[in-house]
């Protein structure tokens, strides 16, 4: 058989092939050059094609600011922002941020001290005006207090003259607090119903801590030494955190007090424990929001706050020197 015939008879006998792209067919030579398909060497026909864009719709346009409406628009708001928006400023050789409002009456000061007579009398003009209003503020809370203090006081007394009991005024009058020297007044209680719910609850998590407290028996009892400080029972702290945070209506006697511990410390561990888990139940399902705390009461909260820490870091010290 000739070469030519065989040749023919071999091609007939090979499987198809597929179609190879153009692309890859042109980069073929190129891979078997020099060029070889790696790490950050990718292969031709995947690269982008000269004068041809990767991205043909380009970048996308940022959106304009939309205008606000004539009935969104606030210039107190902004006022205000501008106002206290935070500006850095160089003193005696130091950055300080203070609000702007601030800095430029700072700057008013400054120039008056330095001679000019307008800037120092717009300066002094500013805080006479600032503190008459001050003054007429704090005179009419002090009128309006005292007006509802003595209605209020008219109305629990027309009561009790005919055996009543007395409805919930918001505020008390026993919760109004006048300071007729400073000229200052506020109310050491509930303002509203929500208020009241609050100081309720609160009333009921102080004697429940009570109740929890009467369970360690050894911080009610006379110690071995009585030299020593005595234990304080974390629940009983607590207790008196909370009557501290009342009205001064609400909070406990020390015949109240004494009388209510006598009477957790006579019940029996049974009924105790049955009292604690029925209590917390309670205290959970109907927790109200978050009262406030007057000045006067957030005091009060401080000092007993300090008390006992200072306490329990004696307490612990003494412990270490007798493990020593």
């Amino acid at each position: 058989m000739s070469r030519k015939c065989k040749d023919s008879s071999e091609s007939n006998n090979q499987p198809p092939q597929a179609d190879t792209p153009p692309d890859a067919a042109a980069a073929g030579p190129a891979r078997a050059g020099n060029y070889a398909v790696g790490f950050g060497k990718p292969p031709k026909h995947t690269q982008f094609r000269k004068g041809h864009s990767g991205n043909p719709r380009g970048r996308p346009r940022k959106p304009k600011p939309k205008r606000p409406r004539l009935y969104e628009m606030h210039t107190e708001d902004y006022l205000e922002k501008e106002a206290y928006r935070p500006v850095v400023l160089r003193e005696n050789g130091k950055e300080i941020e203070l609000p702007a409002a601030q800095a430029a009456l700072r700057s008013l000061g400054v120039q008056g001290i330095k001679g000019s007579r307008l800037s120092n009398r717009d300066f002094w003009n500013r805080v006479e005006r600032g503190e008459q209003e001050q003054r007429r503020r704090l005179l009419d809370r002090y009128e309006r207090y005292e007006r509802l203090k003595r209605d209020g006081e008219r109305i629990v007394e027309s009561y009790r003259t005919r055996g009543l009991a007395p409805p919930e005024l918001l505020p008390h009058p026993d919760d109004i607090v006048l300071d007729a020297e400073t000229g200052e007044s506020w109310v050491n209680g509930p303002e509203t119903k929500a208020d009241l719910a609050s100081y309720l609850y609160n009333v009921e998590f102080r004697d429940h801590c009570m109740l929890v407290a009467s369970r360690d028996r050894k911080f009610f009892t006379t110690r071995e030494r009585p030299d020593e400080e005595p234990v304080y029972s974390i629940w009983l702290v607590s207790a008196h955190l909370l009557d501290r945070c009342l009205p001064q209506r609400m909070r406990w006697s020390e015949l109240e007090e004494t009388s209510l511990l006598m009477k957790y410390l006579g019940l029996s561990k049974k009924e105790r424990e049955r009292r604690i888990a029925d209590g917390w139940s309670h205290l959970v399902a109907t927790r109200p929001h978050a009262s406030r705390l007057t000045p006067e009461m957030q005091w009060e909260v401080d000092k007993i706050s300090q008390r006992f820490i200072a306490q329990l870091t004696a307490n612990a010290a003494r412990q270490r020197d007798e493990n020593a």
